[in-house]
């Protein structure tokens, strides 16, 4: 069974499948332990939203509905972000930059004058990725099949509950 992208026989790092799989079974036997720890709702109303809302409070601003198509370099640094938008483009420039993207856009994005600030990024564009896809139903009513996760491991697409 393999119920988690991050576990394919043939790309994952032995070493760190061995260490992190051997810890979880650890964690399971030790008496008294909450090894499975679940969200208490919907993720975007319990950690997305509120963590968004933390982050502006703090000064963060997030730019939606626009995409990223070039990081300036100036001084050493990050200088500048230019964004296509629906109104057309915009440079945003600001103290500290996240790029909160998948790897294959953070690789288009890393120009050469990036790979110079930071050599590990030059390798972006060989990292394997693979996705995995959910879907959460929330029942009315409660349905304690177990208490945390269940692996439907005869089912065919790897997949997994928790009730």
């Amino acid at each position: 069974m393999r119920s988690l992208v991050a576990m394919d026989p043939r790309r994952a790092s032995t070493r760190t499948t061995g260490v992190i799989g051997t810890q979880i079974w650890i964690d399971h036997a030790r008496p008294g332990t909450h090894v499975d720890r679940l969200l208490n709702g919907p993720t975007h109303d319990v950690w997305i939203a509120p963590w968004r809302q933390y982050l502006e409070r703090l000064g963060v601003r997030f730019e939606f509905d626009a995409r990223a198509t070039k990081l300036h370099v100036r001084a050493g640094r990050i200088d500048g972000v230019r964004l296509a938008t629906a109104r057309g483009p915009r440079e945003i420039h600001a103290d500290f930059y996240v790029a909160a993207v998948p790897v294959e856009r953070m690789a288009a994005l890393a120009s050469d004058a990036i790979k110079r600030l930071e050599p590990s990024l030059a390798r972006l564009d060989r990292l394997h990725t693979g996705w995995m896809n959910g879907i959460q139903f929330f029942l009315k009513r409660r349905m304690p099949i177990v208490n945390g996760h269940l692996a439907l491991v005869d089912a065919p697409w790897a997949l997994t509950a928790i009730s």
